[in-house]
């Protein structure tokens, strides 16, 4: 992918966000909800409803019913590899290659590695609590240094890359600024296990976010974790459940297949709305609470089903550390301004900025 030519490299991600737009403003749920701009984009999900797999003007076909997500995450025959290019983008002159593929690799990248040791994690990870009556930013002050720690990348300039590198997962799909993208392309790195290592520490980041507001916002929950840290590891099973590492998987037919009344092509792009299938409610029963006891818990789906590697482990295993070391602080955690959601971030849903004090 050559990304010397600024201007170039600009049109491209223009020309597809615009077309995205376009499509979305004609009735067509799916693009509207890869540009990124709701805080809550389970109305786009509702919209895309139903059930099999319905085909976005964009040439995706897009499912979110529960039983058909979890038979296209568990085909060998779909994977993360780049498919065809449809032929409204060969048209505009905006293939994927030419402005998302640094991030598709990021996508396919594993994690091949032995999970760490929990205690070990937990260790690494003590001394990053600020005092009480402390104001902070809960995704730069906390869950970006738990996150780090946790997996023992504390060099700064490490650090810095895996900050700038962090948008990957969403512009494999969503077209990010162009200033964003080439500092995203800069730092994406060659070797596919820091590639995974570095989403790791996003994903990482964004659940331990996500599981926080969850917990503060349930009755009685900040409060069961304060007594019972070993709460935790359902908190999160729980917690991903409603907010999976990725809401949206993307997938390509090797072959040409059915799924459901549709043939899919080989080569078409399949995205599985994750999010949406954990909250099917011919599956999961009162599906849009937090019920760390739900009995059917171990129906969720994750993004990486299918995919080879441990990356969702290594995500629970340092999430779960991280909920654990401020289990303690969160029934006074108070919030300090409005939690602002990343935009153009349609996979991985991340915030912000989310001002709290302790």
């Amino acid at each position: 992918m050559n990304t010397t030519d600024r201007a170039v490299l600009g049109r491209r991600l223009q020309m597809i966000r615009g077309l995205y737009w376009g499509y979305g403003s004609n009735g067509d749920p799916y693009p509207m909800l890869l540009c990124g701009h709701d805080d809550d984009p389970h109305r786009w999900y509702r919209g895309l409803g139903g059930s099999g797999v319905r085909r976005s003007r964009t040439e995706t076909w897009v499912v979110t019913d529960h039983a058909t997500a979890a038979r296209v995450l568990d085909d060998p025959t779909f994977t993360r590899a780049t498919g065809r290019t449809p032929e409204w983008m060969r048209a505009a002159g905006a293939p994927a290659s030419t402005w998302a593929q640094p991030f598709r690799d990021v996508h396919a990248a594993s994690w091949d590695a032995e999970l760490p040791d929990p205690q070990e994690v937990a260790d690494r990870m003590t001394g990053v609590l600020p005092a009480p009556g402390t104001r902070l930013d809960l995704v730069r002050d906390l869950a970006w240094p738990l996150a780090s720690r946790g997996v023992g990348a504390d060099d700064s300039d490490v650090l810095r890359a895996a900050w700038d590198a962090r948008v990957g997962l969403d512009a494999q799909l969503t077209p990010q600024p162009l200033a964003v993208t080439e500092a995203a392309i800069a730092a994406v790195p060659e070797d596919p296990h820091r590639r995974a290592l570095f989403t790791a520490v996003e994903m990482t980041a964004t659940a331990f976010v996500d599981a926080v507001l969850a917990v503060t916002a349930t009755a009685g929950a900040a409060q069961r974790l304060a007594d019972d840290p070993d709460v935790a590891a359902r908190l999160v099973a729980e917690v991903l459940r409603l907010h999976p590492t990725a809401h949206l998987e993307r997938r390509t037919a090797g072959t040409e297949t059915v799924v459901g009344e549709h043939t899919v092509g080989a080569g078409d792009e399949v995205v599985v709305v994750v999010a949406a299938a954990n909250r099917d409610p011919g599956v999961f029963a009162d599906p849009d609470r937090l019920d760390p006891d739900r009995a059917d818990a171990d129906r969720a789906l994750s993004a990486q089903r299918g995919h080879p590697g441990r990356l969702e482990e290594l995500v629970v295993v340092l999430t779960t550390a991280a909920l654990r070391s401020v289990a303690k602080a969160l029934p006074g955690l108070t919030a300090g301004g409005p939690v602002v959601r990343r935009r153009r971030s349609p996979v991985l849903r991340a915030t912000a900025h989310c001002p709290v004090e302790l």
